[in-house]
């Protein structure tokens, strides 16, 4: 699936390359399999009637209530590579962690059960794969252990020459 994903990525009719894992596709009635869903900006597409597309935006909409019905309400937003995507969501899987993301951005997100004890493993593989989080989210006192050193450098140089007296956000 990846290799086509790759190949889907370096068109530029790709607007979006939406993923749904199986548990994803199994709660929005796709079936329990991997799903993409690509977005062109011309008429390649299989969808062309313009109610299949609001039904198809529809489906990305629900499926964060739907996870957050059923008990999933922690998520994650790490920018991961193409090449390393396959690596990361074989991790989720094996561990029972949903997951959809916006490949085309790099950007998968996990939905973790509250408190969960997998959450500093994640954290673990996403580094072993070179990946960033924070990329949507940001990264809060959660997860500032894990700031790149660059962008920590860079957040306490912004933070000294703006708030120099620490009474924003003082964490």
């Amino acid at each position: 699936m990846m290799d086509k994903v790759m190949i889907l990525d370096k068109n530029h009719a790709v607007l979006s390359i939406e993923l749904f894992d199986e548990f994803c596709s199994e709660q929005l009635g796709l079936g329990s399999a991997l799903h993409v869903v690509v977005e062109y900006s011309n008429n390649l597409g299989l969808i062309k009637e313009t109610e299949e597309m609001q039904k198809t935006d529809e489906l990305k909409e629900k499926i964060h209530h739907i996870l957050l019905a059923k008990k999933y309400p922690h998520k994650e937003d790490p920018m991961i590579e193409l090449d390393q995507v396959a690596r990361v969501l074989y991790w989720l899987q094996k561990n029972g962690v949903p997951c959809l993301g916006h490949l085309k951005h790099r950007i998968i997100l996990p939905c973790f059960r509250e408190n969960s004890p997998l959450l500093p493993e994640f954290y673990r593989v996403v580094e072993a794969v070179k990946g960033e989080l924070g990329s949507e989210l940001g990264y809060g006192r959660k997860r500032k252990q894990f700031l790149p050193q660059k962008k920590r450098a860079a957040y306490a140089a912004a933070k000294s020459e703006y708030d120099p007296q620490n009474v924003l956000n003082p964490g």
